[in-house]
């Protein structure tokens, strides 16, 4: 019976500690919520960096190849790897502020810092 009751109790504190998590992600998301603009200048050339975030959901073009993401954490924008000019490309976020994001760029033949501001 103290088995059953202790599982209980864990699960329970588990349940509250996700929901409470996901309600200060949630609102911590929606602050990063609008139109942004930036540029990232690569061996390559200039890539124009749009995206818009709404309710912690990013989605975007880099240049000419669609982006997509989300906010994962505090300070952590999750952008899914894609491809652009035959290379898997992958946005890497440094800092991250409600008016500014920074990072690197990630692919096989370099590295390079990109961002983006809140329009």
């Amino acid at each position: 019976m103290k088995k059953l009751l202790s599982f209980f109790i864990i699960s329970l504190l588990l349940i509250i500690a996700c929901v409470t998590t996901e309600q200060n992600l949630k609102s911590l998301s929606s602050s990063y919520d609008g139109i942004w603009e930036g540029y990232s200048d690569t061996p390559e050339g200039r890539f124009d960096i749009n995206m818009e975030i709404k309710n912690g959901v990013m989605s975007g073009f880099f240049g000419d190849s669609k982006i997509k993401g989300y906010i994962k954490a505090e300070q952590n924008l999750h952008v899914s790897p894609f491809y652009s000019t035959g290379a898997q490309v992958i946005l890497e976020t440094k800092l991250m502020s409600p008016d500014r994001m920074e990072g690197i760029i990630i692919a096989v033949s370099y590295r390079h810092r990109w961002f983006v501001e809140k329009k």
